[in-house]
């Protein structure tokens, strides 16, 4: 994630942080503050495209007395080379039983550690006609707590489900989170002992067969 750090404090409301590609388009995002108001951070709404050199430009800040900082300041940089989102399962992988003969509610859940820093943009599951309700999806730490949730919707009657949170989430490499869905009415799908971690290239999404009851 881009990221610009001042000197002094500045009040977040007067900066503005854009990330625009050679064509002059802008990539949409949100712009966050560490607690001293001295570093903004720019947080893509989607993966930026790979192979791709953008300008980042911070303009308008003003420090808390008012006095404006210098002006306007920009940089480039090119993403990786492999577009993102990609992933190491085709759509067409199936797991070997579409629906457990199990009622109960659970959540299924998938332990990983990154290899490097990046952002979690979503979760997937492999959907069997026997798992029926509204499923939900979360990222947790290893600890529990929840880094973030999203509602399933608009679903298939099977195959593979997935949402996105509304904003990639930030992992840390080296860290272990777990990822999971819950199926109310319990006729998930899964290969034993099968889970499936998806690297994005900058982003991680989970894919999930089955990794055990919670």
């Amino acid at each position: 994630m881009p990221m610009a750090t001042f000197s002094q404090p500045v009040v977040p409301s007067t900066v503005s942080f854009t990330v625009k590609d050679s064509a002059g388009s802008a990539a949409g995002g949100s712009v966050s503050f560490n607690s001293d108001d001295t570093t903004a951070t720019f947080t893509p709404t989607n993966s930026l495209a790979g192979s791709t050199t953008y300008t980042a430009t911070v303009s308008g800040a003003q420090t808390p007395a008012g006095t404006p900082v210098a002006s306007p300041y920009s940089w480039t940089f090119t993403t990786a080379g492999s577009q993102c989102p990609c992933t190491l399962w085709p759509s067409s992988a199936q797991p070997s039983v579409a629906s457990a003969n199990d009622p109960s509610a659970v959540n299924l859940g998938v332990q990983f550690t990154p290899a490097a820093g990046g952002w979690i943009a979503g979760i997937r599951f492999y959907k069997g006609p026997g798992n029926t309700g509204t499923h939900t999806g979360e990222l947790w730490t290893a600890s529990g707590t929840l880094l973030g949730k999203v509602t399933f919707t608009g679903e298939s009657a099977s195959g593979w489900q997935e949402a996105d949170f509304s904003a990639p989430v930030a992992v840390t490499a080296g860290t272990t989170y777990v990822a999971s869905y819950f199926a109310p009415n319990g006729g998930y799908s899964y290969t034993p002992a099968g889970c499936i971690l998806i690297v994005l290239g900058g982003l991680y999404r989970i894919d999930e067969e089955y990794a055990g009851k919670t």
